[in-house]
């Protein structure tokens, strides 16, 4: 059984899931932030550009999240973990809904908390707050494009 940790990760994905950021893009928004708490207000340990090398999905890893339908917002949760790991084994990322009877791709249910699948972030580690500055926000948006936020309690 998992316990609850201390330590809060704000992770940076790009809204298109295959989208990779760069080492180059990384640094340049680094360099631009000299002083860690004009990224997120209280600051972080360390930030890093995570690149697995394939699509993951970035989310909350202490369980007691929830995954609902997108049709008819029912719970569907056990069903999305079994997807996800057949998903992990090499089926097709998507799950027949026992609640509504449609297929969905597994990006399209909504996770809460939020969570995403992508092939890299930037993960800010052991964070004091819980977002972006607004001008952290808008050079990520600059430099990458369309991101969004996911928090994970690791």
């Amino acid at each position: 059984m998992p316990h609850v940790s201390h330590r809060l990760d704000l992770l940076v994905v790009s809204t298109d899931m295959e989208r990779v950021f760069t080492r180059t893009e990384f640094e340049t928004f680094v360099a631009r932030f000299p002083r860690k708490n004009a990224v997120i207000q209280g600051g972080f340990e360390r930030v890093w550009l995570d690149q697995p090398g394939r699509m993951l999905l970035y989310a909350n890893q202490q369980g007691g999240f929830r995954v609902h339908c997108p049709v008819n917002k029912d719970n569907i949760a056990g069903l999305f973990g079994r997807a996800l790991v057949a998903w992990k084994g090499g089926a097709a990322r998507a799950l027949r809904c026992s609640a509504c009877g449609e297929q969905h791709q597994l990006e399209t249910c909504e996770l809460r908390p939020p969570g995403a699948f992508a092939r890299s972030a930037i993960v800010f580690s052991d964070v004091e707050g819980i977002a972006l500055s607004a001008e952290a926000g808008e050079v990520l948006a600059d430099t990458l494009g369309p991101v969004r936020v996911v928090l994970r309690r690791r």
